[in-house]
């Protein structure tokens, strides 16, 4: 097991002048994603350097999430992450969909880890956007249409549009389908 990356406290033990402290920043391999702001269900793209060279990649964790399996133009595909290795640079690409997965369904920043065969370590922070919908007015008339966008949302999901009437039962008013970025619109 690796030195963890971060902030760490290194003593040195002196015979006649005890212990002395410092602390030395461990860093990983360097790690990009792109895009640097996804939701769940969505393709990103991870490159990094400084892996060891011809490791295949043990694991990949969004968020603290397994990833297993890479993508291609946005699909999930059977290749394991596992049959991913660095080149002999040390240089590797690998693709996959964020996981879907109630942590990823949380806005803010998560860590992407991940670890090559050899336990060389990179990571990298993807942004998940806050869930948004807005009506393009305050107040309509009965019969009249209403448009509705939201961003945020699972990649490709299907999307329901409903209003809570006065007896508190939901009427389902329209259906819209997200795009690949969580994005979508309907009325």
């Amino acid at each position: 097991v690796g030195t963890p990356l971060g902030s760490q406290k290194v003593g040195v033990v002196a015979a006649t002048e005890g212990t002395r402290y410092t602390t030395v920043e461990i860093t990983g391999a360097p790690v990009t994603v792109t895009p640097n702001t996804g939701v769940d269900g969505q393709e990103v793209t991870i490159s990094g350097s400084g892996f060891t060279a011809g490791s295949a990649i043990a694991t990949i964790t969004v968020g603290g999430v397994s990833v297993t399996n890479l993508s291609s133009g946005g699909l999930a595909t059977t290749n394991a992450v596992t049959t991913v290795s660095a080149d002999n640079s040390g240089n590797l690409t690998a693709s996959f969909l964020l996981p879907n997965d109630a942590v990823l369904r949380t806005a803010g920043d998560h860590k992407i880890i991940i670890t090559d065969a050899s336990s060389r370590t990179g990571e990298v922070h993807v942004t998940v956007p806050g869930r948004t919908m807005t009506l393009d007015t305050a107040e309509s008339k009965r019969g009249s249409t209403v448009n509705v966008t939201g961003t945020g949302f699972k990649a490709k999901a299907s999307i329901t549009i409903s209003y809570t009437n006065s007896g508190s039962s939901a009427v389902t008013v329209g259906t819209s389908t997200a795009d690949a970025l969580g994005n979508w619109s309907g009325s």
